[in-house]
Protein backbone atom coordinates (compact mmCIF):
# COMPACT_ATOMS: atom_id res chain seq x y z
CA UNK A 1 0.00 0.00 0.00
CA UNK A 2 1.38 3.09 -1.30
CA UNK A 3 1.26 5.95 1.43
CA UNK A 4 1.00 9.79 0.26
CA UNK A 5 1.57 12.75 2.28
CA UNK A 6 -2.11 13.41 2.64
CA UNK A 7 -2.84 10.10 4.45
CA UNK A 8 -0.97 11.16 7.42
CA UNK A 9 -3.61 14.14 8.05
CA UNK A 10 -6.04 12.53 10.25
CA UNK A 11 -2.96 10.95 12.29
CA UNK A 12 -1.71 14.80 12.39
CA UNK A 13 -5.04 15.74 13.85
CA UNK A 14 -4.90 12.99 16.76
CA UNK A 15 -1.48 13.94 17.62
CA UNK A 16 -2.66 17.68 17.98
CA UNK A 17 -5.48 17.53 19.75
CA UNK A 18 -3.40 14.96 22.41
CA UNK A 19 -0.56 17.47 22.58
CA UNK A 20 -2.56 20.70 22.83
CA UNK A 21 -4.76 19.06 25.99
CA UNK A 22 -1.30 18.30 27.68
CA UNK A 23 -0.27 22.42 26.94
CA UNK A 24 -3.93 23.53 28.42
CA UNK A 25 -3.06 21.13 31.53
CA UNK A 26 0.50 22.37 31.79
CA UNK A 27 1.88 18.96 31.47
CA UNK A 28 4.00 20.29 28.12
CA UNK A 29 5.21 23.02 26.69
CA UNK A 30 6.05 24.18 22.99
CA UNK A 31 9.29 25.07 22.18
CA UNK A 32 9.99 26.73 19.11
CA UNK A 33 12.92 24.75 17.63
CA UNK A 34 14.43 24.22 14.30
CA UNK A 35 15.19 20.69 13.14
CA UNK A 36 18.61 19.34 10.66
CA UNK A 37 18.45 16.58 8.41
CA UNK A 38 22.02 15.75 7.48
CA UNK A 39 20.87 13.60 4.47
CA UNK A 40 18.05 15.71 3.37
CA UNK A 41 18.97 14.99 0.09
CA UNK A 42 18.70 11.05 0.38
CA UNK A 43 14.45 11.52 1.21
CA UNK A 44 11.89 10.97 -1.40
CA UNK A 45 9.15 13.61 -2.41
CA UNK A 46 6.53 12.47 0.24
CA UNK A 47 9.36 12.25 2.68
CA UNK A 48 10.43 15.83 1.77
CA UNK A 49 6.85 17.24 1.94
CA UNK A 50 6.05 15.51 5.11
CA UNK A 51 9.01 17.70 6.81
CA UNK A 52 6.70 20.60 5.57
Amino acid sequence: VEKRAGDWDPVQGEVNKVVNKYIDQGVAERVPSMLFVDKVHMLDIEGFNSLH
